[in-house]
């Protein structure tokens, strides 16, 4: 397990930063990564580098795809060399309503496989030893799906990114 920071509570996801982890986090010795995280990046080309940088490394990213409601889903996960998820609700329809009314997972033919995301319960934000506080998205759906790759991985270490894709 290897955890690197990249987000403050003043400003948020600095692009180049999270750019920077995962390089960082390829270099050494990563083999699956988990990106929750969707959004801008101020070069599209330079995030697209990194990501084919990881998968030539063999290294597997594991991809939110957004809770937008749309059809299309959100950067990284729409990038050929990652896992795109998204989520569900407990009886295994496309998650909805996560904090907002309105949010839904976002959906479509890019998304290669989806994993629970709604009712995620997590340590309370105002006790950190209460884990009654309930949540949801495609993050959440994320780091499922890394942990269920990672199981995979354990179980056959020389299997490839487009393995664990597939597998």
């Amino acid at each position: 397990l290897m955890i690197t920071k990249t987000v403050d509570n003043t400003t948020g996801i600095p692009a180049f930063a999270f750019l920077q982890a995962i390089k960082y986090c390829v270099d050494n010795g990563a083999d699956i990564l988990n990106l929750s995280s969707v959004g801008y990046y101020p070069s599209y080309q330079l995030a697209e580098d990194v990501i084919l940088y990881a998968y030539k490394k063999n290294v597997l990213l594991v991809t939110a795809v957004g809770n937008k409601d749309t059809s299309s889903i959100a950067f990284p996960a729409l990038n050929q060399y990652t896992l795109a998820v998204g989520a569900t609700e407990p009886d295994d329809t496309r998650a909805r309503n996560f904090l907002n009314e309105g949010d839904k997972s976002s959906c479509g033919a890019g998304i290669d496989i989806v994993a629970p995301g709604k009712h995620i319960v997590v340590l309370s934000i105002d006790d950190d030893n209460n884990y009654s506080s309930l949540t949801g998205g495609t993050s959440y759906s994320t780091a499922y799906a890394t942990g269920v790759a990672s199981l995979l991985l354990s179980l056959n270490p020389e299997l490839t990114p487009d393995q664990l894709k597939t597998v």
